[in-house]
């Protein structure tokens, strides 16, 4: 079958051409086609012309009446508006793409037909999918490779960036001396590294400057409270020698008392000196009259002058009336000698007696007490205003105290105006935990009151204010911001005056509540005690007997025994006398009697 095609112009020509539909039928007949294609040349009148059906050339009908798409492309070349549209179309259980294209004459474009092309929408898309399925294939394959490169880049990045966060970690932790440059292959990884390594020796660097300085500030402090007076000098740098020595005594012990006990680090060490350095900082507030009291009478001076002065206006009142009675009855005068030197034994044996009760060295029994009432109870006359020349703080004390001249007054009295008062004693440390109480007053300086201290030269007044240093102590140093690692110094310096058995202070604290660094200051302040030679009120005490009352205390639970235990044992008492105690004082010590007795107690 053939199809013709002409066209004339105005000149009378005549052109055409014929087109073989076996032709059209060869070209619709390629391979390349997918097997559910369909092609249709239908003409206007809705014949068809030429077409080709996949796998099944014909240039009749193709796809016969079987194709049920045939119609369907017939009814759809016939409509216009489906022209040159690629459009999809249920058929069936398939669904088929369809495009229509119109077929226009050489002349006057007088349509002659449509061409009309149908295949599977699956086949069709199926090499696309295949296409599709290849470019995932190929971009999973070039992500995998990609994630092991990555992986192999992102661990050549990862390895030191973690190590510079160990390194920096040992920063955290304060370890300087530990930080190590990282090995990398990354420039600026190294750079970053070798910077750390420098930034943590310049802080190690600074750290140590500012240990030293802080510690140099304490030494400072614990030199300016020894110096404050010449009877403790001494005391705050005894303590701290006597006391590291006898806590790295109990660190390297094996016994089972110590077994938990062991200052494993610098920072630990550093930590326990601070504390012993510090351990009487409080002294700082404490007055000097009181510390250096070595008489009964001290006040800001030692008030037996005054005494001493009264005796002598008794003295010389004596011999004024024996002058008066020898002018008037001049028979009497060997008589008259008498009384007077009688008088002048008595004057000066009592004042004896009252200079010898000042100093304290002897036990104010009873019997010595009545003899100081009795002569206290003698009176003298007084004539000058003893309101005259006082300060401003004297005048006002004085004010509730009005006096009379001439007065008759007791040769040793206990007077209101020697009653100081403090109002805020029982708030300054309220809500703070201590059991140490003040008495009800500040002080007394009563002079039978004062001369009648039974040891010593203390009265309980001057004991509070002196007691109240580890009060001071303990306030001063739990007010400071502490780092964690020197945060125990408070508890370690405010615990040397605490007892196992819960009466010492400030606290009443008991040995469970004492660690080992807080017992251990506190045997080494009781030996420094007992054995300095710088006290105003008692003399230092020989070696041995310094241990034994030790040894007792421990008994009494006052003192840890197995720390006394091994502060014998040890040794360290005798090097610490070796180098601080007096000749004189290093005598024979008795190791196994204290050791028995220890194990007795």
């Amino acid at each position: 079958m053939a199809v013709s095609f002409t066209s004339a112009n105005e000149n009378g020509y005549v052109a055409g051409a014929i087109t073989l539909l076996s032709s059209l039928d060869k070209s619709l007949d390629q391979s390349i086609y997918p097997d559910s294609y369909l092609a249709l040349f239908v003409s206007d009148a809705g014949g068809i012309l030429a077409g080709w059906q996949g796998g099944v050339g014909s240039a009749d009908v193709p796809g016969g009446d079987d194709d049920p798409r045939v119609e369907l492309l017939k009814a759809m070349s016939a409509d216009p508006n489906q022209s040159g549209q690629l459009t999809t179309q249920q058929v069936g259980d398939e669904r088929y793409y369809i495009f229509i294209d119109r077929v226009a004459s050489f002349d006057e474009e007088v349509p002659l037909g449509s061409i009309v092309l149908s295949a599977s929408e699956a086949e069709v898309l199926a090499p696309v999918f295949v296409e599709l399925r290849r470019i995932v294939m190929a971009s999973a394959l070039v992500l995998m490779l990609g994630a092991v490169v990555a992986l192999w880049a992102a661990g050549t990045l990862v390895r030191p960036i973690r190590a510079l966060a160990e390194e920096t970690d040992k920063i955290r932790q304060r370890m300087f001396g530990a930080v190590r440059p990282v090995s990398t292959r990354i420039s600026e990884l190294g750079k970053l590294s070798l910077s750390l390594v420098n930034m943590a020796e310049n802080i190690q660097r600074y750290q140590r400057q500012q240990q030293e300085l802080h510690d140099s500030i304490v030494r400072l402090i614990a030199d300016a409270i020894d110096q404050k007076s010449p009877y403790t000098a001494g005391h705050c740098e005894r303590v701290p020698e006597l006391g590291i020595a006898l806590a790295s005594a109990a660190s390297d012990s094996v016994a089972p008392a110590f077994e938990d006990f062991e200052f494993r680090t610098e920072d630990s060490w550093r930590e326990f000196r601070l504390a012993a350095w510090l351990h009487d900082c409080g002294k700082i507030t404490t007055p000097e009259h009181i510390v250096d009291k070595g008489s009964k009478l001290e006040a800001q001076y030692n008030r037996i002058h005054e005494i001493r002065m009264r005796f002598e206006v008794l003295l010389r009142d004596a011999h004024i009336h024996y002058l008066e009675k020898l002018q008037r009855r001049p028979e009497t005068a060997a008589v008259l000698e008498q009384e007077l030197s009688a008088q002048r034994s008595d004057l000066m044996a009592d004042f004896a007696f009252v200079a010898e009760c000042n100093v304290g060295g002897e036990f104010m029994d009873e019997q010595r007490l009545a003899r100081l009432r009795e002569i206290g109870s003698r009176t003298w006359q007084r004539y000058l205003d003893n309101r005259l020349g006082l300060s401003p703080a004297e005048e006002l004390h004085a004010a509730n105290f009005p006096s009379q001249t001439p007065a008759e007054e007791p040769l040793l009295a206990d007077r209101p105006e020697h009653l100081f008062h403090d109002p805020q004693a029982e708030s300054r440390y309220e809500g703070l935990g201590f059991t140490l109480r003040p008495g009800e007053y500040k002080q007394n300086l009563g002079e039978i009151y004062n001369l009648s201290v039974q040891r010593g030269t203390l009265t309980s007044e001057d004991r509070y204010i002196i007691n109240e240093h580890i009060i001071a102590t303990i306030k001063m140093l739990e007010s400071l911001p502490w780092p964690d690692d020197l945060s125990r110094i408070p508890e370690y310096a405010g615990g040397h005056h605490e007892k196992l058995d819960g009466t010492g202070y400030p606290r009443s604290l008991d040995g469970e509540q004492l660690s080992v660094p807080a017992r251990v200051l506190a045997v080494a302040d009781v030996m420094e005690a007992l054995t300095a030679s710088d006290r105003p009120y008692k003399k230092a005490k020989p070696l041995s007997v310094a241990l034994a009352i030790m040894v007792k205390m421990a008994g009494e639970q006052h003192l840890d025994p197995d720390l006394v235990g091994l502060l014998i044992t040890s040794g360290v008492y005798r090097s610490y006398a070796d180098r601080f105690l007096a000749p004189e004082q290093l005598d024979e010590v008795d190791e196994g009697a204290l050791l028995a007795e220890l194990a007795t107690s």
